[in-house]
């Protein structure tokens, strides 16, 4: 008899407690995605966050042409001081557990990204995998404050271009999470895709990826700059490639990476020796050859990585000159030498940019791609 009263008690107190902060739906408002600029004149921050509009009579978007969602902004010293200002612009309670996207102005983004991203960090209802994003030669008020013709939230449709592999040939996405962390690691910088505005189409535009070197954005890749970045940072997985052979224009699909990168001192100093194997099938060819032999593909996959390692090597240069070191040479150096690394990883940036870097490139042609 006393184990049942003991479970009866047990079950009563429990659904006397009820949700304690438990608040209905429409009483609240969702950021879906929020803008970090620097206020006017570099003091401060000008905060910005998107919110859908919830129509009380068909419970979703408003309809008939107008924007499913609205924009609030504020400035303020900091982004919590910010936020807690844009309550007072709403009747609802202004909530973030529901944001997807983070987008950067270019300007607060080369300033210096880590006091304006603390808030996130800190704030354990802030989504860590949101996507984030650097507003390319652009306010991030300009970017949230854009209004595409579908009926769609921009975060969504942000989001949805995340998760299409086709799109991460010449972009690639990087969650809240894994920014933050190469934020705070030395031995890592992080990266984030460009957005941009196309006016004349009405859209979006992934425009390449931001590099930073620490918490300052220090240079941007354009989309075929993002393919080799892509590769050498093992993150291609259906890229593609087009190159000129003797008989015509050959472009091949579906390509993987795989790099590995080895480390070893010489007179004191770290030396880096890229390996990049490449495996691919052929997407087209306007030579219209048919019936490849096995030379004909040695011969094709040796003018591939030709082709393909001017293009890997350009972009660790250009990677190296701005001391974005986004591909992780300082990670691999503090894993295979580590007693290298604590020697120099006080000046790790310094010595990451004239470090000696060889790279070499095998392709691996796996079909040809014809219809039997």
């Amino acid at each position: 008899m006393r184990p049942r009263i003991g479970c009866l008690l047990l079950f009563l107190a429990l659904a006397a407690a009820g949700c304690w902060d438990f608040e209905e739906v429409d009483r609240r408002a969702f950021a879906t995605t929020v803008g970090i600029d620097l206020a006017e004149g570099g003091r401060g921050v000008r905060l910005t966050v998107q919110v859908p509009i919830v129509s009380s009579g068909k419970g979703g978007p408003t309809g008939g042409g107008e924007s499913g969602f609205t924009t609030l902004g504020q400035t303020a010293r900091t982004v919590y001081e910010a936020f807690a200002a844009l309550q007072s612009k709403t009747s609802r309670d202004l909530v973030i557990q529901q944001n997807k996207t983070v987008v950067l102005g270019q300007a607060a983004a080369r300033r210096s990204v880590k006091p304006l991203l603390d808030y996130l960090r800190r704030n354990p209802k802030a989504p860590p995998q949101s996507l984030v994003f650097i507003a390319r030669r652009k306010s991030a008020a300009e970017i949230l404050s854009f209004v595409p013709p579908k009926e769609i939230l921009p975060a969504s449709e942000l989001i949805l271009a995340g998760q299409t592999v086709p799109k991460a040939d010449r972009v690639y996405f990087i969650p809240l999470w894994q920014f933050l962390q190469k934020l705070v690691h030395r031995s890592k910088d992080p990266y984030a895709p460009l957005i941009d505005l196309d006016r004349t189409h009405e859209t979006f535009i992934l425009a390449g990826i931001g590099v930073f070197a620490g918490d300052r954005l220090a240079g941007e890749l354009d989309p075929l700059e993002t393919q080799a970045f892509g590769i050498l940072a093992n993150l291609m997985k259906a890229g593609t490639m087009t190159f000129a052979t003797p008989g015509g224009m050959i472009t091949l699909r579906n390509m993987k990476g795989r790099t590995r990168i080895k480390v070893r001192i010489e007179r004191g100093r770290p030396f880096f020796g890229i390996e990049t194997g490449v495996t691919a099938a052929i997407g087209e060819d306007t030579g219209g050859r048919t019936g490849l032999r096995p030379a004909d593909y040695r011969r094709l996959e040796r003018e591939a990585a030709r082709a393909l390692k001017p293009r890997l090597v350009g972009v660790v240069q250009k990677l190296q000159s701005w001391g974005a070191d986004v591909i992780d040479l300082g990670e691999e150096l503090r894993v295979q030498q580590p007693r290298l690394w604590e020697r120099i990883k006080g000046s790790w940036r310094e010595v990451y940019r004239t470090a000696p870097v060889e790279v070499k490139v095998n392709v691996c042609i796996t079909r040809d791609g014809v219809l039997r």
